[in-house]
């Protein structure tokens, strides 16, 4: 099967944005979900967060 390249972008997007960097700005393009879709992932990496803890926990007391 034979591809052709795809077409160069003659006048690419400005990537570039000046000013400070906002995080606001930033998360204000994103949907945050449903609040029960929310409190499971904050719960899932806060799990997350103490199965690494405890198990850095228990390498350090093996040494």
């Amino acid at each position: 099967m034979d591809r052709t390249p795809p077409q160069p972008v003659k006048d690419p997007p400005g990537l570039v944005r000046s000013g400070p960097f906002s995080l606001e700005r930033l998360l204000s393009h994103t949907d945050p979900g449903p609040a029960e879709e929310s409190e499971a992932f904050v719960h899932l990496i806060y799990e997350q967060r103490r199965i690494d803890v405890s198990s850095d926990h228990n390498r350090k007391a093996r040494r």
